[in-house]
Formats: C-alpha cells, structure tokens, sequence
C-alpha cells in the first residue's frame, strides 16, 4: 500500500543499507508527507552517515535535498555550499544552489555561482531557462539573450522570444529588436496583437 508509512520508512533504511541515498531521499520525502513525526529520525540517520561519511557527496546531495523539501533552506545552503567546496564542478549541487539561492533572493551568489562552474554544455533546456532569468533579473542582458537563444534551439517556445524581445527593449537595440519581431510574427502569427501592444 503506498499510503502506508511503514512501507516508506523500510524503504529508507533499505535504500540507506545498499548506499542508494538518493532513493532513500525520495522515499523519505513521502515519508515526510504521509507521518510527520517519524521525519526526524529519518533526516538524523542522513545526518549520521553525512558525519560518519563527509567525503561522500551522494550522502550529502541527498541530504541536502530533503532539508529542501522540508524547509530547511539554510540547512540545505549549507550542505550544498561544502559539496561544492570539495568538487567545485559538481553540476547538480551547482544546479541546487543557485536555484535556492534564486528563492532567497540571493541573486549576486546565483549569478557568481553560475559563472565559476567552467562547463554548462550539458545544461537541459530546465536550467537553461533558470540561468537567462537569473542573468535577466540582475540586468545582465547579454549574457540572458545568449541563453534564451539557446534554449530556443532546444525548444522553440513563443516564451523564449517573449523574453528576447523584452531584453532588447531593455537594451534600446531597435535593429535585434526588429529582428525578433519578425521571428515572432512569422512563427506565430497569432501573436500580432501582443506584438502590436508592445510597440505603443
């Protein structure tokens, strides 16, 4: 019965005997859903193999995930922020951070953050949207252009040139402004009002 949370709490401790510690972690996250009050003891037997194991990032990534899914953002910040002391390309704990780091409002440490990791060519399409708005929410317009731009190839959303079409407006740049007017009107010809309002 997947409501029953004696199902999920041996799910945790099995997952944790084979060193499966992010399976333990969404198991324990149902967990957390269904019995509260058994959470506790679930995070403490992370937190003891994250002691008795510090160099183990599995250990911590998945203990950092279940501090996020329980609100511990400060807890989860912290993990995160040694895991990437001792492997700084670590991309899914970079990914993590700066998207908690975003919630905080904490939008200089994102855009640092994203900068130090050397290698985001295989960042999926989820994260490339994150990283534009992230550069787009601190002004950094170019540097969000070339990602939507990018993400755009991976996907092509009306959005994407939503959000391309706003940079250059932010931007004065009447000539790649147009350009992307064209685009919007010849991909998505429905959108001539919506083009039409933004040009008043």
């Amino acid at each position: 019965n997947p409501k029953n949370p004696l199902l999920w709490r041996g799910l945790v401790e099995t997952h944790l005997e084979l060193q499966q510690y992010k399976e333990a972690a969404e198991s324990a996250m149902r967990l957390l859903q269904l019995r509260p009050r058994w959470f506790a003891d679930v995070v403490l037997k992370f937190e003891q193999a994250a002691l008795y194991n510090p160099y183990n990032l599995s250990i911590r990534l998945a203990l950092a995930d279940i501090y996020q899914f329980s609100g511990e953002a400060s807890e989860a910040v912290h993990e995160l922020e040694e895991v990437l002391e001792l492997d700084p390309n670590r991309i899914e704990a970079a990914q993590s951070l700066s998207r908690l780091y975003y919630k905080l409002g904490r939008g200089p440490e994102v855009i640092q953050l994203l900068d130090a990791i050397q290698d985001w060519s295989k960042a999926d399409l989820n994260m490339l949207l994150f990283m534009a708005k992230a550069y787009f929410r601190e002004r950094q317009w170019e540097r969000a252009a070339r990602l939507f731009e990018r993400a755009y190839t991976v996907e092509a959303d009306i959005s994407i040139l939503k959000n391309l079409f706003e940079i250059y407006v932010q931007q004065h740049d009447f000539e790649r402004l147009t350009q992307v007017g064209m685009r919007i009107l010849g991909q998505y010809p429905s959108s001539a009002d919506w083009l039409r309002d933004q040009m008043e």
